[in-house]
């Protein structure tokens, strides 16, 4: 299938690495729309529904995600022997460079069998096998999964305003001399109002640190420098 990039002013192709959206969010006077800024792409992130919502959400803070942008290509389909035009909900790319084209859909949207969207689906398939991408879609299920609760538990912190960058370097530095540091050990009381508690949290948003086991925050938890091959 083909897939088209798109210039209109302050939105710019994918070509530009997920930089900007293709499109602009639509105004809707129902549903759910939003935004927040995102510390990995740079700008604020925009989304069109819960379902986009939460995805966004369980992105930011995955460190092994490196970027992802919302509305990032079109793709031709073919419907009742006519070409439209689909843009997908979002793109990412994962640490390794493997990129996923996700589309948030309800489920009850899924089970109404609309024939246009399943063309709109075998078309990003098609389209993603030929790039070698991953093509996924997000349910309201993600709101379960253990990413999302692990995002719910950080973003906040992430976007704490007025952190000292004294004191997140100072933390960093600690964690990166020990090699590792248990969780207790910077934060005693596990308490959300506990000053060490917002700076953790911001770095392992940031993808600084690292929590092992992942997703897991209590006493027995170690908090390492997060590093890849």
């Amino acid at each position: 299938m083909l897939a088209k990039t798109i210039e209109t002013g302050s939105y710019c192709s994918y070509n530009c690495p997920m930089g900007n959206p293709v499109r602009k969010t639509k105004v809707r006077t129902r549903g759910v729309r939003g935004r927040f800024f995102s510390h990995k792409v740079g700008r604020l992130v925009r989304y069109e529904s819960l379902n986009e919502q939460y995805l966004l959400k369980v992105l930011e803070v995955d460190p092994y995600v490196a970027t992802y942008c919302e509305q990032p290509l079109e793709i031709d389909y073919t419907y009742n022997g006519k070409i439209g035009t689909y843009t997908p909900d979002v793109l990412s790319s994962n640490i390794y460079g493997q990129k996923t084209l996700f589309e948030a859909k309800s489920q009850s949207e899924l089970d109404n069998a609309d024939p246009r969207l399943e063309a709109k689906f075998i078309a990003a398939h098609d389209y993603c096998t030929e790039n070698n991408w991953d093509f996924k879609i997000v349910t309201e299920s993600i709101k379960e999964s253990a990413l999302f609760a692990r995002a719910d538990i950080i973003l906040p912190h992430l976007m704490h305003p007025g952190l000292s960058q004294e004191k997140l370097s100072s933390l960093f530095n600690q964690v990166e001399n020990a090699k590792s540091v248990p969780f207790q050990n910077i934060c005693p009381n596990m308490n959300w109002h506990d000053e060490n508690y917002r700076y953790l949290f911001r770095l392992i948003g940031l993808g600084k640190l690292i929590e092992d086991p992942f997703g897991v925050f209590d006493s027995d938890t170690v908090i390492k420098v997060f590093a890849h091959e």
